[in-house]
């Protein structure tokens, strides 16, 4: 069985779908978007001739209105052709529960690389990147966007500031706010993936306030190399609540004061609370063990086909 895993569509991408249509070999399309142009155009094309696999990156409709629009009239004749919607958590389930028809739908938590992201010597970690010993660094990963409550951080910030004067607040990531939010936020921009650990291992608190994400594995990443998160209850942050990982702290959305006041309250115990983290707890999502569900879930979905 070969896997087309595929994330923006183009041509050569339907010529080879075309191609491949033919073949003895068997064939799974594994596309990535619920609300996505190109995943409706390759479902309305292959559709009933090839299994079609769709996992959501995309919260939310497009913003663009003529886009939006488009998505809306087109998506209803092309998802009844998917076979299979990989979702990340019980709750982005219920997100798309009017989109997606709730048989098709199969749990698939996001995986995290625990040979990647684990625990370091915090010291070591901030002389890499020129970080002072005794000040606080509380890390932001991901896009500077809106939906990432990224300017709730920003005021919280501005709140802190004056009970920890050394305090810094790292932004790992880029995005539209970028220019607003260097006054309040020190922008490191983008960085390759493997240097996220020496950030994670490198601050004190890891924070994600987001208003909504499909799994959130900034979280995961932060607490395999045990260090603390805090965040809002979205993603998978509900399904690690439940299942009682230490050293997460959860705040309500949109809700700056909150945020301040919870990184005021973790921020001088999280020496002691990285020692807490269990790391078993965050190994279950290991990505070894992801890869072996994700091949049980494509045979079972190809064996319908042939």
């Amino acid at each position: 069985m070969r896997v087309r895993y595929g994330i923006e569509l183009s041509l050569p991408l339907i010529e080879a779908l075309r191609t491949e249509v033919g073949k003895d070999e068997r064939v799974l399309l594994h596309l990535h978007g619920i609300f996505n142009l190109g995943t409706y155009s390759v479902a309305l094309k292959f559709g009933g001739k090839l299994p079609i696999a769709v996992q959501s990156h995309d919260p939310t409709p497009s913003a663009n209105r003529g886009v939006a629009r488009l998505q809306n009239s087109l998506r209803r004749y092309a998802l009844h052709k998917v076979d299979c919607f990989f979702l990340s958590s019980e709750n982005e389930a219920q997100a798309f529960s009017g989109v997606c028809d709730p048989n098709k739908v199969r749990l698939t938590p996001m995986p995290v690389d625990t040979k990647v992201f684990r625990r370091t010597d915090k010291r070591i970690a901030r002389m890499k990147l020129g970080w002072k010993d005794d000040d606080y660094y509380v890390v932001y990963v991901g896009r500077l966007e809106k939906r990432k409550g990224v300017r709730y951080l920003m005021q919280a910030s501005q709140m802190l500031a004056a009970r920890f004067p050394n305090l810094h607040v790292m932004a790992v990531g880029s995005g539209r706010l970028a220019i607003e939010a260097k006054n309040d936020l020190e922008l490191v921009g983008r960085v390759g993936y493997g240097e996220l650990p020496t950030y994670y291992n490198a601050a004190d608190i890891c924070v994600l306030p987001s208003l909504g994400e499909s799994w959130g594995r900034v979280v995961l990443e932060s607490l395999a190399c045990q260090t603390p998160v805090i965040a809002t209850m979205t993603g998978c942050v509900p399904t690690l609540v439940t299942e009682g990982v230490e050293g997460l702290f959860t705040v309500p959305m949109r809700d700056d004061a909150a945020l301040a006041v919870r990184i005021s309250e973790v921020l001088p115990r999280s020496g002691e609370l990285r020692s807490k983290i269990d790391t078993t707890k965050i190994e279950r999502y290991d990505s070894d063990s992801f890869v072996e569900q994700m091949l049980v879930k494509y045979e079972e979905l190809a064996s319908c086909y042939h």
